[in-house]
């Protein structure tokens, strides 16, 4: 997940969003929907993991300061 979500950070400056967001669909969302389902029960703290792997990739798609307002 943090290899993808990497990627998504180096071609930030050339990509436009729509085209992060389709990185993301392919290389990250399909870890967080695995993780999602086998981890459904799991302990609180790795539930806060997966959704610091979310925030991180929300941050790669889009500028910082537009994240500040979903969070």
């Amino acid at each position: 997940m943090n290899a993808g979500i990497a990627m998504i950070n180096r071609v930030k400056g050339g990509l436009p969003i729509p085209e992060r967001v389709g990185l993301y669909h392919a290389f990250v969302e399909p870890h967080l929907d695995y993780c999602s389902s086998v981890c459904s029960t799991a302990l609180k703290k790795l539930r806060s993991s997966i959704k610091v792997v979310q925030r991180n990739a929300l941050r790669a798609i889009v500028d910082n300061d537009v994240v500040g307002i979903w969070m």
